[in-house]
This record gives structure tokens, sequence and C-alpha cells, in this order.
């Protein structure tokens, strides 16, 4: 911003301060996030005092009584980053916020783990990779089914988190083809979403194992990343949904 005054649509009207963030909302609809880090005072206050906010002079600062903190608009965008709005761009701080969530339910009951798993990490992976590649999601009862390619060919996907070592599929000696035409493994990082394999579903890996208990077989992180070969072709890249991402993030599984 260049100029001292400040347009009445860029008023703020909604302010939001978590341990990470501060997000505003103007007049005109567009709202922005700064890392709250950049104002000591307020990264330091308790919860209720960081609620607690009014406006400067004719609403172009934000002041916090009870921290001594006064933040001008300009200040708010030197830094600032736009918020996400479409459906896709909103996933990394809606998956920041349920393992901040996760996170604090471990801290108050100890032994009783809370972890995101099962169908959720399921469907964030989901959504993701049809967001990255060209596949459209089956309804979610199909079975070891999750998408097919633009040429009709089925596709299975997989999610872990920062510490995942290995993804389970589905198998058995007594199968003569593979679930899926194609795999996906996709994982979370701290930086976001990368792709560990993209390619054939490697039967090679699989055929001639100790079928297990729960008929599941792993095929481990690493063997994936060395073969992966990187085939069916990205309609949007990683980078366009983890610029979204904020450092705080942990793995999911």
């Amino acid at each position: 911003m260049t100029s001292s005054v400040v347009d009445d649509a860029l008023i703020p009207v909604d302010v939001q301060v978590d341990d990470n963030m501060i997000r505003v909302r103007f007049q005109s609809g567009l709202e922005i996030a700064t890392p709250v880090a950049r104002f000591p005072r307020l990264r330091d206050a308790e919860p209720e005092k960081r609620a607690r906010w009014q406006l400067n002079g004719r609403g172009y600062g934000i002041h916090w009584p009870d921290v001594d903190e006064d933040i001008s608009v300009r200040g708010l965008f030197a830094g600032a980053r736009t918020q996400p709005q479409s459906a896709i761009e909103q996933v990394p701080a809606l998956v920041g916020d349920l393992l901040r969530t996760t996170r604090k339910l471990n801290g108050l009951f100890e032994g009783r783990p809370f972890t995101p798993d099962g169908h959720l990490v399921g469907s964030i992976g989901e959504v993701v990779a049809e967001y990255i590649y060209e596949i459209k999601l089956e309804p979610c009862s199909t079975p070891h089914i999750d998408a097919y390619t633009v040429d009709g060919h089925s596709v299975q996907i997989k999610l872990t988190g920062e510490t995942g070592t290995s993804f389970g599929v589905r198998w058995s000696n007594s199968q003569t083809k593979s679930p899926a035409d194609f795999l996906i493994c996709l994982k979370l990082t701290t930086k976001g979403f990368v792709e560990i394999y993209n390619g054939q579903f490697p039967v090679e890996l699989l055929i001639g194992r100790k079928d297990s208990s729960n008929g599941q077989l792993s095929l481990t992180v690493s063997r994936l990343t060395a073969m992966n070969p990187s085939l069916l072709p990205k309609k949007n890249s990683f980078e366009s949904i983890n610029r979204w991402f904020t450092p705080d993030l942990t793995d999911v599984a």
C-alpha cells in the first residue's frame, strides 16, 4: 500500500488471533493473514486478551487495549497474504486446525490417543489427488477404486503423514490382478503435500508375499519413492496448494 489514506472498504470488520496467525476481514470482503510472531506482545498475550480488540481512529488501525498493541492497516499488509478462497485452498488451514485440536486432546487425556486416521485421512488424500491429477473421484462406496483417469483407467489413492513409512493396500495371493490400474501415494509433510508414487499399481512388490491377517500388505515409502515413474499427468501443481500451508503443520497419520 502506497497511500497514507486507506479506502473505507479496507476498514477491518473482524479480527481473529491464534497462536500462529492474525486473520483480518475487511468491509470489502477481502481477508488477509499475517504471522502473529511479527508482533511479540500479541503473540505472548493470553487468548482472552487477544480476543478484545477495537478500531483506531477512522478504522485505519487495530488496538488491543489489554495488550497495549496497535497495528495499522499498512502494517497488516506488510508481509500479509490473502486468505484462501476455493475449497481446495482451504484444506491446509483446516488440516492445521484439526492437528492443533488433536494435539490439545492428546495433552488433556494421557494414554487415550486422538489421531486423524481412517476415512478422514483417506478423504483428504483423495480430494488433493483429484485437484492435482487428471482424475475424477468415484463415490466413497466403490471398493478399492477411488477415481478414474480421463481415459477410463482405475486409480487407488493413499495418503500418509510426515512420520509415515508405508502405505497399506488390499492384497492376497488368491488375486489375479491388482485392485486398480494405477496407484497414487502422497505424503503430508510440514511443508505440504508431496508425491511419493504415481504410476501403475506395483503388483511386483506384492506377488508371492505372505498374506496378512487383516488382508493388507504394506508398501514402503522408500521403495515407492525410488521407483516412482510420475506417470499420470498433473492439471495443477503441488505448489498451488502447498503455498497455503503454515509452518506449524505436522503429520496426519
